[in-house]
């Protein structure tokens, strides 16, 4: 588990370093929040999240976000053996998936957040899109691209 994170946190700071697109990225900052939403359709998960106080933010600028999982497997090449992809499985999705489910059916705070560029926005205002969750405790991270 120490590997992952070190890869992530590395992941995180080549983001910062040279990338610059339209993607909620971080990893280290996370909202509290409560899950008001909570359905699939066709392999795509909808998932309703709602900072926890009235008045908060969870990310770009909205209070209350649509975020569409479909789980997608992102690879990540390198020459180096040791470098593997920090990206979920589909195993991780699915756990992810069921945390967050059963946060909604017991309307019970989790630790949001995202790793590399976990989320992307849509054309539709506080919507965005993920390719994979992952859960760690009580946190629950979402991914895009691994930076």
């Amino acid at each position: 588990m120490t590997k992952k994170i070190s890869t992530i946190a590395l992941f995180q700071l080549a983001n910062l370093i040279f990338c610059n697109n339209n993607a909620i990225a971080g990893g280290d900052d996370y909202s509290i929040v409560i899950v008001t939403a909570f359905s699939e359709l066709s392999g795509v998960y909808t998932i309703g999240v709602q900072g926890r106080h009235d008045n908060q933010q969870v990310f770009g600028g909205c209070r209350q976000l649509d975020i569409k999982v479909k789980y997608q497997y992102v690879p990540w090449y390198s020459w180096l053996p040791f470098i593997q992809t920090t990206h979920p499985s589909k195993e991780d999705n699915e756990e992810a998936l069921d945390f967050v489910h059963k946060s909604f059916i017991d309307r019970r705070e989790i630790y949001f957040t995202v790793a590399g560029n976990g989320l992307i926005e849509t054309k539709t205002k506080c919507v965005f899109e993920s390719k994979g969750l992952r859960q760690f405790g009580q946190f629950v991270f979402s991914y895009y691209h691994p930076f």
